[in-house]
């Protein structure tokens, strides 16, 4: 999500502090894993929050894109979605991460990060419609350019 190994191993030290701090707190063992991965998704939010200004873009035409209809593009074979989110923008990255990765609704996208439910909604649409170009080219999708076969 950081495309950045410092930024990373920063959120991996500050994990790891926090857990060393607080895994006396953690009452059932067997849901360590998901209690780790709250601590670092938490962490690498703030670590978002705190160096880069998302810009509230307004109110803006909006490209409406149906949960189904984002698995669908996501899921497609032509489609590396490592290769595509490196590409986005990090606020789109994470915006396309919370919303069609991790579940979360724009409302809860816009909590996380800050911004109005109108703003995640837009970034989403816009970084929708870059993944769908990028997944038309084939310098990153394999497919030839018009291909309609994806």
């Amino acid at each position: 999500m950081l495309r950045d190994e410092h930024r990373a191993n920063d959120v991996l030290q500050t994990v790891m502090l926090k857990v060393i701090k607080t895994i006396a707190s953690l009452s059932d063992i067997s849901k360590f894993n998901g209690w780790l991965k709250r601590i670092t998704y938490n962490t690498t939010i703030d670590l978002i929050r705190l160096n880069q200004r998302l810009v509230d873009v307004g109110d803006e035409v909006e490209f409406d894109y149906a949960t189904d209809e984002v698995l669908s593009h996501i899921n497609k074979p032509g489609w590396d979605l490592d290769t595509f989110l490196a590409i986005l923008q990090e606020r789109e990255r994470v915006v396309v991460w919370l919303y069609a990765i991790e579940g979360l609704s724009h409302s809860e996208v816009a909590n996380q990060l800050n911004i109005s439910e109108q703003n995640s909604r837009i970034i989403f649409s816009r970084a929708m419609k870059s993944l769908k170009t990028l997944a038309a080219d084939e310098r990153y999708s394999g497919k030839k350019v018009g291909d309609h076969n994806e």
